[in-house]
């Protein structure tokens, strides 16, 4: 996963225990901001070989109420190992999206947890 932190570009190297650990700071983050629906607002694929498959999604998240929270870009490439394809890398601009809704709702860097995953930064 590679992700733009908006300072800097972050890349991680997911095994199991890695992916598991981001997965629980993305959730940590949505319970933060009551976020309660994501929707594909656009969808652009390209094909790059029988085998893989390059996506860009541009996702709206909204609250429980169904309120506009903030806006991101994601580019997945999929691969076909099998029947079946697999997400394969994953690059996103998430975190300035984030951090900039954190700042006009006025919370703080503690709760948002910085959006760094696993530095214990704050």
């Amino acid at each position: 996963m590679t992700s733009d932190t908006g300072d800097d570009v972050t890349v991680h190297v997911s095994t199991a225990a890695e992916w598991r650990k981001t997965i629980d700071h993305l959730l940590a983050m949505y319970r933060a901001i009551d976020f309660g629906w994501a929707e594909a607002t656009a969808l652009r694929c390209e094909v790059i070989s029988p085998r893989l498959v390059h996506a860009h999604l541009h996702w709206l998240l909204q609250d429980r109420g169904r309120q506009p929270l903030y806006e991101f870009d994601a580019l997945y490439v999929l691969a076909r190992h099998t029947d079946t394809f697999r997400i394969i890398a994953v690059s996103h601009d998430e975190i300035p999206q984030y951090r900039r809704y954190l700042g006009k709702a006025g919370r703080g860097k503690r709760e948002e947890g910085s959006g760094e995953r696993g530095t214990g930064k704050a």
